[in-house]
């Protein structure tokens, strides 16, 4: 080997040496570089951690306050809910104790008002019995032949016993009414079979003061309470005539969609329209001045009112000053089954004024003068009257006329024996056929009226006047004529 080749191998190998080294300080050197980092990264979670720790106490801090704010706010809330909760209750107490008072007045107020239509229902027949009578006795009184002096006093007493008539019966039916007895028996009923017997009954009262009547008859099926609805109408009617001067007074129905409006419309003087909100006050009278009582006593709106009320039929008022006016209430058309409707034909009424001459008739009646002055009242119309005042005696005389009556009339209320409604059964078991009969009573009840119908027995009201009375004995005698007819005819 050369020897510049051999002086040249340790520098090389020192070089080799220097970069090992160097390799392995810089390998020491990351590894350090690496200790310091991790080192300097645990320091600084560390301090991120405090500084997390000390943020999350403030806020716990803070929501603590916050929720002890809250919390004494509840405590006040709830402090507020228990006095309200008190005051509630001492409210409701009070409440309690209130109605149980206005309960009390209510049943009170009840009771008064029963006790009151319970007392005048009860003097009612004791001062309509004699009534009755004066008034059967001054209607015969004019049938007869009188004296021109003594007519026209007659006449006169017959006005005032009617002015206590309707006093009495208008101040009942008002009780009644107020106090609730009186219900509504809604059915159905021909229309024509209710206003053919207000034709009858008012056809002569319109004749006796110069007036025109007229009647549209309409075949219609009503829903209603017949009693009650003849009622509306009859005030209607009565006021029409009663107001009426001169010229005519017109009863009519047509159909208003689903009802039938039954109006009656006059010539009278009208109404002011100012007045057409007062006439249904009781005691108001918008066309004469107050001391006319021949008029009415205003009373007989207000009843229209109420019963309208009950039956939920509206009433409707026109008027024109000078040209007339117009009361009407629509009523509830019925519908029937088509071969219902096909069978039943409208029922006719005989013409007013038929003759009643020759008429059998049995008066039963406790009252002596009652029976005395019905007597009386019949025989001046041409009938046969045989009068009894308890069952037993009319039975016999039944029997000792070979049951050849025509026509019951009966007092409801009787002293002794069966009250009228039997006891007419009984006289018509005793005929040898059904013959027409009817009921007098004062009793205004609907229980009363409710049999009657069952049975078939029409009522009057008393005082009978003469004018009903006579057209019920003239209706109830054609119809039975024409059910002997359709006997006949279909035999």
């Amino acid at each position: 080997m050369p020897p510049s080749q051999a002086a040249a191998d340790p520098a090389a190998d020192r070089l080799a040496e220097l970069e090992r080294e160097n390799a392995r300080l810089r390998k020491i050197t990351g590894v350090l570089m690496d200790r310091v980092e991790r080192s300097m990264d645990v320091q600084g979670s560390a301090f991120s951690l405090f500084q997390t720790s000390v943020t999350l106490g403030q806020v716990v801090r803070d929501r603590t306050t916050q929720l002890s704010s809250a919390l004494n706010a509840l405590a006040a809330t709830n402090r507020e809910l228990q006095m309200l909760n008190a005051q509630l209750q001492q409210e409701n107490v009070d409440r309690r104790a209130a109605e149980a008072a206005m309960l009390d007045a209510k049943n009170e107020a009840e009771r008064a008002n029963l006790s009151k239509t319970k007392f005048l229902a009860a003097i009612s027949h004791d001062l309509l019995q004699p009534l009755n009578a004066a008034r059967l006795f001054v209607a015969a009184l004019l049938e007869g032949r009188i004296a021109p002096r003594n007519r026209k006093l007659a006449a006169n007493l017959n006005r005032a016993l009617e002015g206590v008539d309707g006093l009495l019966n208008a101040l009942l039916e008002m009780s009644k009414l107020d106090a609730g007895v009186i219900k509504a028996d809604v059915r159905p009923f021909d229309a024509n079979v209710l206003l053919w017997d207000l034709v009858e009954e008012y056809t002569g009262v319109a004749g006796a003061r110069g007036l025109r009547f007229r009647f549209v008859p309409r075949t219609a099926t009503l829903l209603s309470d017949q009693q009650l609805l003849s009622r509306i109408i009859r005030n209607f009617l009565s006021n029409a005539i009663r107001y009426t001067p001169e010229g005519q007074v017109l009863l009519g129905c047509r159909y208003v969609g689903k009802a039938v409006r039954i109006g009656v419309w006059d010539t009278g003087p009208g109404i002011p329209e100012d007045k057409l909100d007062l006439i249904f006050e009781e005691f108001h009278q918008a066309s004469q001045p107050p001391a006319d009582r021949e008029k009415g006593l205003g009373l007989g709106l207000a009843i229209v009112e109420r019963i309208a009320g009950i039956l939920d039929h509206p009433v409707i008022v026109r008027s024109q000053v000078g040209r007339g006016t117009l009361f009407a209430v629509d009523v509830p058309l019925y519908e029937m089954p088509a071969d219902t409707a096909a069978s039943q034909g409208t029922t006719a009424a005989a013409t007013p004024g038929t003759s009643l001459a020759g008429v059998r008739v049995l008066v039963l009646d406790d009252d002596a003068a009652i029976a005395a002055a019905m007597e009386t009242l019949l025989s001046a119309w041409g009938c046969h009257v045989v009068t009894a005042t308890w069952a037993a005696q009319a039975i016999a005389r039944t029997r000792a006329m070979s049951g050849a009556i025509d026509l019951i009339i009966a007092d409801y209320h009787l002293t002794e024996g069966p009250v009228g409604l039997d006891s007419i059964d009984t006289v018509q078991a005793l005929l040898p056929a059904r013959v027409p009969a009817m009921l007098i009573t004062a009793d205004r009840s609907d229980g009363l009226r409710h049999e009657a119908r069952l049975r078939g027995y029409p009522i009057l009201g008393k005082p009978v006047k003469p004018a009903p009375l006579r057209a019920m004995i003239t209706h109830l005698l054609s119809k039975k004529a024409r059910l002997r007819r359709g006997t006949i005819a279909g035999s």
